[in-house]
């Protein structure tokens, strides 16, 4: 308890300062032990761990010819919209869309 009292007996500036040393030291503390805890965690996280539990999905049976037909089957149907909007669409544009 003497040291609080020699402490309140200071002028104020000095208090300050003396408050102010004391804080920058813990902060600096703080920050070093929370910086060497992230240190730490990084590298245990590991390059080669990063991406060990993703599971990618397997493409299976691609049909190439199915994906061709269905740009071409694309291509005629923006045809047809074209032709749709310069003059209007007719009965038997819209039966070929064959949209089933």
């Amino acid at each position: 308890m003497k040291f609080l009292k020699k402490i309140q007996s200071l002028p104020e500036t000095k208090r300050k300062i003396l408050f102010w040393i004391i804080l920058i030291l813990v902060g600096g503390l703080a920050f070093w032990f929370w910086s060497r805890q992230a240190i730490r965690i990084l590298e245990n996280l590991g390059k080669d761990r990063a991406f060990e539990d993703i599971e990618t999905p397997e493409i299976e049976n691609l049909n190439i010819d199915g994906l061709k037909q269905d740009w071409q089957e694309l291509g005629d149907l923006k045809e047809i919209l074209e032709q749709a909007g310069q003059g209007g669409a007719l009965p038997q544009d819209i039966e070929e869309l064959n949209l089933e």
